[in-house]
């Protein structure tokens, strides 16, 4: 997983950016919250990643069609 959650200072919970910093958007005093937040994060990131991954190999000429023709 790309993201985790971290506890604030105030107690509160919030996705953790790195280096001490954090998304001030998932900042929530439920931590079942910011843990779906810090998912749903991750999965994005990931999701990026792959298309990232798969228009480079399309540019290299060494895939070619639907990006889910090469998902399992």
């Amino acid at each position: 997983m790309k993201y985790n959650v971290k506890q604030l200072k105030d107690g509160s919970f919030a996705v953790d950016a790195g280096r001490g910093k954090y998304f001030n958007k998932t900042k929530s005093w439920d931590r079942n919250e910011a843990e779906r937040d810090a998912v749903i994060m991750s999965m994005n990131w990931h999701r990026e990643q792959m298309e990232k991954t798969f228009n480079q190999g399309v540019k290299f000429g060494l895939v070619d069609g639907d990006m889910k023709d090469y998902l399992c």
